[in-house]
């Protein structure tokens, strides 16, 4: 029973810690994006 809790709890860690890494990821990833299509569109603003 405490070797099935462990590893459950171990489960659990190890997605919320993924979450987090995944999240950051996607955030900067979303910013490269928005940036990248902010640098295309300026010449468009501009005339």
């Amino acid at each position: 029973m405490e070797y099935q809790a462990f590893f459950v709890i171990g489960l659990i860690m190890s997605q919320v810690l993924l979450a987090h890494i995944n999240a950051d990821l996607l955030t900067s990833f979303i910013e490269r994006v928005l940036l990248t299509c902010d640098y295309q569109m300026l010449p468009l603003r501009a005339s």
